[in-house]
C-alpha cells in the first residue's frame, strides 16, 4: 500500500509539473521567435538603410551634371535593383522614403562637416 502511496503522489506531481514545464517552454520559445522576428526586422532595416546611402553617394559622384529630381531617380532606380538582386522586395513609397533619409543624412552630414 505504500508503495501505491508513493506511485500516486509521484503521478500527482507529474501532473502538476508536465503542464507547467509545457507552459514555461512555450513561453521560452515565444520570447526566442521574437527576439528573432526583431533582429531580422533590424537586420533588414540596416540592410535597406545602407543600400539607400549607397544610392544616394554613388549618384552624387557619378552623375554630378544632373539636378535633384533626376538625381532622385537614379537613384531610386539603383535601390531597386539591387534591392531585388539581394531579394528585398521594395515599394516606391518604400524607395523614396529611403532615398529621401538618406539624402537628409548626407546633407546634415555636409552641415556638420562645414
Amino acid at each position: 500500500m505504500s508503495g501505491d502511496l508513493i506511485t500516486q503522489i509521484g503521478l500527482d506531481m507529474l501532473a502538476v509539473l508536465i503542464p507547467a514545464l509545457v507552459t514555461l517552454g512555450i513561453a521560452y520559445l515565444k520570447k526566442k521567435l521574437d527576439v528573432a522576428t526583431y533582429d531580422k526586422i533590424k537586420t533588414q532595416l540596416e540592410t535597406k538603410s545602407g543600400l539607400a546611402w549607397t544610392a544616394v553617394t554613388f549618384v552624387e559622384q557619378v552623375y554630378t551634371e544632373l539636378s535633384g529630381a533626376e538625381k532622385y531617380e537614379k537613384a531610386a532606380e539603383w535601390l531597386a535593383t539591387e534591392a531585388k538582386a539581394i531579394g528585398i522586395d521594395l515599394t516606391t513609397d518604400q524607395i523614396k522614403g529611403l532615398v529621401e533619409s538618406a539624402v537628409k543624412l548626407m546633407n546634415d552630414s555636409i552641415k556638420k562637416a562645414a
